[in-house]
């Protein structure tokens, strides 16, 4: 009995020692809060986007926003292993937004989790 505890140990332990790295966050920071901001703000951002894989480059098929207020540079990337791009955006409240706004930022991607969602956070103040 002993053995074959040794045996199953030794197998778990071996199978979990793998070079390629897959993790499910391509975005590191999943809420980007821009405070608190004038109705006629135009607020610059980023969306810092890593490939976690130490062996894969990953292709970034689309970026996109769940309104007009929120402008991205909608390009494709492809993200190397181990690097990180940097999109820039712009959020333009709506001349009606008052208090906490809340807008998602959509990421399809290759990777083996391939949608990412980021929030962007303002409180328009009037």
């Amino acid at each position: 009995m002993k053995y074959l505890i040794t045996i199953i140990s030794a197998t778990l332990i071996l199978s979990s020692c793998n070079s390629k790295v897959e993790n499910r966050n391509l975005i590191a920071n999943k809420i980007i809060d821009l405070g608190e901001i004038n109705p006629k703000d135009t607020i610059k951002f980023n969306v810092d986007i890593k490939n976690p894989n130490t062996e894969d480059t990953i292709f970034i098929k689309k970026i996109s926003s769940d309104c007009n207020c929120t402008i991205l540079a909608n390009d494709s990337y492809f993200l190397n292993p181990l690097s990180t791009i940097s999109v820039k955006g712009l959020f333009i409240p709506k001349k009606d937004d008052t208090g906490l706004i809340v807008k998602k930022i959509s990421i399809n991607s290759t990777a083996k989790y391939p949608f990412n969602i980021v929030e962007i956070k303002a409180f328009v103040i009037r």
